[in-house]
């Protein structure tokens, strides 16, 4: 992001970020909610999360009226620059689904679709976490350490969130996802470096999630 964001702003868009982290993977933590009153589950779910994005866009504002008119001025190459870090993503995803099969690849915690799941996965993920992970986090390191080594951190970190709610799946199927997400985050760092834009990596990362999804409905 242009304007870098005080500590408290980070650590505020942090615990905002874990709470909607949590309304999306609902049904591991209300069980009894899920199981009785699916419907009541995920529209609370769904509002939550409503909630923390627009809180999270207010405490950014300055941020997200210079990213807008930064894609409209560059939208061309924004969108082109988003592409091309797509498809190596879509390449990463597609090898690892030879090694341990498509469904898997897919699903490896084997959950159930469900309206929650899909906005928490194709609107408040890709906002929330390049907010926090490219914005914040890659941008804080990369002034001190520089861009490859901020890159493969902040990553780190984003793959380590991604397989908490994995525990149950093998310990080889575990390590090959946090390889997975590494990879998947050290693309959106790339895209949201040589964009200079965080829409750009939004957008990547709405568009991969918007494909996993609809393979998971298959």
């Amino acid at each position: 992001m242009r304007k870098q964001l005080s500590d408290r702003q980070t650590v505020l868009l942090f615990l905002l970020y874990f709470a909607g982290y949590l309304l999306v993977h609902q049904a591991v933590l209300m069980p009894f909610a899920r199981k009785t009153l699916p419907a009541a589950a995920d529209t609370v779910s769904i509002i939550g999360m409503i909630v923390i994005l627009c809180v999270s866009i207010l405490i950014i504002l300055p941020n997200v009226y210079e990213e807008m008119e930064d894609f409209r001025r560059r939208c061309r190459f924004i969108l082109m620059t988003s592409m091309r870090n797509l498809t190596g993503m879509l390449i990463g995803w597609l090898a690892a689904a030879r090694v341990i099969g498509a469904d898997t690849a897919v699903n490896p915690a084997g959950s159930g679709v469900n309206a929650s799941l899909v906005f928490g996965a194709v609107i408040f993920a890709p906002i929330m976490e390049e907010i926090i992970f490219r914005g914040c986090l890659f941008e804080r390191i990369r002034r001190k350490t520089g861009n490859i080594i901020s890159a493969v951190i902040s990553s780190c970190i984003f793959a380590l969130l991604h397989i908490m709610f994995m525990i149950p799946a093998s310990q080889n199927i575990m390590i090959l996802f946090f390889l997975i997400y590494t990879l998947m985050g050290i693309f959106l760092c790339r895209c949201a470096f040589r964009s200079r834009n965080l829409i750009s990596s939004c957008i990547v990362h709405a568009a991969y999630n918007l494909l996993m999804t609809v393979l998971m409905t298959l």
